[in-house]
């Protein structure tokens, strides 16, 4: 009777002990576990575990983190099944169902907490989502349903990020920017919007078959504003300057040759230290600012206004005349190699 009575009182107290010690979703977790946990996933069928689990914890940087990397677990898992010569109908019923669930419930965290993302953040997520589009032959009615509910949120933060710009431009005295809307967290919050998150947006929204959606539309009106020719003169590489950088750099190399030989020589360095220092950068003073738009983004400005039938004049002004700076930088450039 005595031992019976022993063992039920350490049944209780192991059962106290593991209900104590066990993760209670009513907090919030630490975010470095979290971290561990979804790095750990390498296919989506062992990402969908975590990910569903503690969705409602999730960051912005982890939700558009993990938009981003489900293109790449689909394409790994893929490979996988290739490898193994396995029947790849398993992947149109089994993980097809398992990345739409998993893209349909970050779609509903990013809605909800787009208004605390980045621009590097946004355009993360969102070339997850155009990519992953690209992988699904039908979409179920809950993924639109999403995807509507993440253009509309686009949308918002698109017209609240071009009214700072507006009134941050305007106003050329010191007073703190006073929010314009309920998306924009502090008074003295950096403006987000870039012309490279316009470009992602607009290409996932072709992607996604909201191209006459109203973030299109914002977009299609922010870009001619947004990209003046003074803004490009001043953030494109200047074809004046970067041929001369481009040939001091060479002839210097060229009259220094032969001393950097004698010093590799003496100094006893390999072939391969010497091929690493030769293809150092330049200095900070010579390498030219990064334009405002690269020909990725002008590539996807490009195809999501053919795809979705814009026909506006200015904005395709705009797309041309930034294609025309960037191929004569280039071609400035490449005269001087």
């Amino acid at each position: 009777m005595v031992p019976n009575i022993i063992k039920e009182a350490f049944r209780q107290l192991s059962t106290k002990k593991h209900r104590i010690n066990s993760p209670n979703l009513a907090q919030g977790i630490d975010v470095n576990t979290l971290d561990i946990l979804l790095q750990r996933s390498i296919y989506p069928s062992s990402l969908a575990l975590p990910t569903l689990k503690y969705l409602e914890f999730l960051n912005p940087r982890q939700v558009c983190g993990l938009l981003q990397k489900l293109p790449q677990l689909e394409r790994l898992h893929m490979h996988r099944l290739r490898h193994e010569r396995r029947n790849q109908s398993a992947w149109s019923s089994e993980q097809l169902d398992i990345s739409m669930k998993l893209m349909s419930a970050l779609q509903a965290r990013l809605s909800k907490i787009m208004h605390n993302c980045t621009s590097t953040q946004i355009e993360q997520g969102l070339w997850g989502l155009a990519v992953s589009n690209r992988g699904y032959p039908y979409k179920s009615q809950q993924l639109l349903t999403e995807s509507t509910a993440v253009a509309d949120r686009l949308a918002e933060w698109l017209n609240a990020s071009y009214q700072a710009i507006t009134l941050s431009s305007s106003a050329s005295s010191s007073p703190p920017l006073k929010p314009v809307s309920t998306l924009l967290p502090s008074p003295n919050d950096r403006v987000h919007m870039t012309p490279k998150t316009l470009s992602m947006a607009a290409w996932w929204l072709a992607t996604a078959d909201q191209g006459n959606h109203e973030a299109m539309a914002q977009i299609v009106s922010c870009l001619p504003s947004l990209l003046t020719d003074s803004m490009l003169q001043q953030t494109l590489p200047s074809t004046q300057q970067q041929p001369s950088t481009m040939i001091r750099l060479k002839s210097a190399s060229n009259l220094k040759s032969k001393r950097r030989k004698r010093e590799a020589a003496r100094k006893g360095l390999t072939v391969a230290d010497r091929v690493y220092k030769g293809l150092q950068p330049p200095t900070a003073s010579v390498v030219a600012q990064e334009p405002l738009l690269d020909h990725r983004s002008l590539c996807r400005l490009a195809w999501a206004f053919a795809s979705s039938g814009v026909k506006d004049e200015a904005a395709w002004r705009v797309i041309c005349e930034a294609a025309r700076s960037s191929l004569d930088t280039l071609l400035q450039v490449v005269r001087c190699l």
